[in-house]
């Protein structure tokens, strides 16, 4: 697809405090000290700060360390020109600079139908956009790199939806579509009028440019998408049969097929879900996400290790289901469980019959897990 492209030449830094200048850093950025490892937007910011669309906002101290104000406002203008630094680079490099620091970024969009000056008027451009006004300009940008719209999801999957203004209602469920926004919880809320902020703005131009890293929602009308919170994250919900995002934690609650909720928990040998019957990471999409919580463990010599309940790396472990009772583990956690029931000596007295163990973890004949890698 087009939007997986390189850059046609190497992006100018932009600073989103009101210029394009480009600071002369004596010392080479490593991070921010103000975007943790395990922060949501971390990823995005760092690729978008790589790629030159966005830059920090200090000058990185001896140690490579800056700042990058993830919460602070982005503006209208400051929107504007990275996405048109990533669309237009080449022609934007050859035009004489404009009377304001966005004037030819401001141009281009108008001129390729990004926006037009009645939405965007030259003299708001120092405003905040809002969520709904991003949606309008991502979904444009994607349309003028030749994507093209998959099924659109219900507007019962946005759970604000009718709090969004008539003129950017299709704009959003495109966005959400599209998998560049999913929303501030599993529910799909929105936030149609609130400001965009800078981490929120490095995410969407993320996905913009990275098609692996959307999160597409299923149109299925049944129950809603399992996504990467953008604002939330706290517990989520996981639903059966659905794909996760991210390991299921304590706290987080699994929704079975028919409807029951179980919150989950840490069972007697330490084991998150035990006895619970339910099998929260066996639909789990991998993605190279760092979390942080009891179930992950995050050091800079060991970035983006994720364990199991009981600290094990789960990188060569299997994600096993028992057939009978529901019930998921990886395999080293299945391994402490298992310790505590051995093998009855005896067989059962029919082909099949599960053993009397309180997990049912033995049966004498056939195959009683299903295997997920994770």
């Amino acid at each position: 697809m087009k939007l997986k492209r390189m850059l046609s030449s190497f992006l100018c830094a932009v600073m989103l405090v009101g210029t394009l200048t480009v600071p002369a850093f004596a010392t080479e950025l490593k991070s921010f000290k103000d975007v943790a490892a395990d922060r949501w937007s971390h990823d995005a910011i760092m690729e978008m700060v790589d790629l030159g669309m966005f830059s920090g906002t200090t000058t990185p101290d001896a140690n490579g360390v800056g700042t990058f104000n993830p919460t602070g406002t982005m503006t209208r203008a400051q929107y504007i020109v990275v996405v048109t630094r990533y669309l237009f680079n080449d022609e934007l490099n050859a035009m004489e600079q404009g009377a304001y620091w966005y004037s030819n970024n401001y141009d281009l969009a108008v001129k390729h139908g990004l926006i037009t000056k009645s939405e965007f008027s030259i003299d708001t451009l120092n405003n905040p956009i809002t969520r709904q006004e991003m949606a309008l300009v991502a979904v444009r940008t994607a349309q003028a790199q030749g994507e093209t719209m998959p099924t659109l999801v219900s507007t019962d999957r946005i759970a604000d939806y009718a709090t969004i203004g008539n003129y950017y209602k299709d704009f959003v469920v495109k966005a959400f579509s599209m998998g560049f926004i999913s929303g501030y919880d599993d529910r799909g809320t929105f936030g149609p009028t609130d400001t965009l902020t800078r981490e929120q703005g490095a995410m969407v131009a993320y996905r913009l440019v990275n098609e692996d890293s959307r999160v597409y929602p299923s149109t299925k009308p049944t129950l809603p998408e399992i996504i990467l919170p953008e604002i939330n994250n706290g517990p989520m919900t996981i639903y059966e049969g659905q794909q996760s995002s991210r390991p299921a934690k304590a706290g987080d609650t699994y929704v079975k097929a028919d409807g029951t909720k179980v919150v989950l928990k840490v069972g007697t040998h330490g084991v998150l879900g035990e006895g619970q019957g339910v099998a929260p990471d066996e639909n789990l999409k991998m993605a190279g996400t760092a979390w942080t919580g009891p179930r992950f463990n995050y050091s800079a010599k060991d970035t983006g290790r994720i364990v199991d309940s009981l600290g094990n790396d789960v990188q060569n472990q299997q994600y096993l289901v028992n057939f009978t009772t529901g019930e998921g583990h990886w395999s080293m956690e299945w391994n402490a469980i298992k310790a505590d029931y051995p093998m009855p000596s005896t067989p059962g007295t029919t082909q099949g019959q599960v053993s009397t163990d309180p997990y049912n973890l033995y049966i004498w004949t056939g195959i009683t897990w299903r295997l997920n890698a994770g």
